[in-house]
């Protein structure tokens, strides 16, 4: 005969899964419940709009944060040409940040 479980006991289980990084297989198997069973109440609990769980859990990790200085290439050309008459021509030392500018404003129509 099958354990019953009340909603309470349901809510933790899922709960302890949720926390656990465990796939419902091995989360469930040590447990004596089948995974279905387990990510059955999983989408009970959480509601119809909760995305289906991922296999993979996501793990904590520190992450440090580094400024870079924008890199300079020099001696180049860059040509761009769209439409019919549209073409812009960059030569020496430039950044992306500059050439973005450059079409952003060759499009606008805006001329210095």
């Amino acid at each position: 005969m099958r354990k019953q479980y009340d909603d309470v006991e349901k809510r933790r289980l899922v709960k302890e899964w949720d926390e656990s990084g465990l796939s419902a297989a091995a989360f469930s198997g040590a447990r004596g419940l089948h995974p279905v069973t387990l990510a059955g109440w999983g989408r009970e609990i959480r509601g119809p709009l909760r995305k289906a769980r991922s296999r993979a859990r996501p793990v904590p990790r520190e992450v440090e944060v580094v400024e870079v200085p924008p890199a300079r290439v020099s001696e180049v050309r860059v040509e761009l040409e769209w439409g019919r008459d549209r073409r812009l021509v960059v030569t020496g030392e430039v950044t992306a940040e500059m050439i973005a500018e450059l079409v952003f404003a060759a499009d606008a129509g805006v001329t210095s």
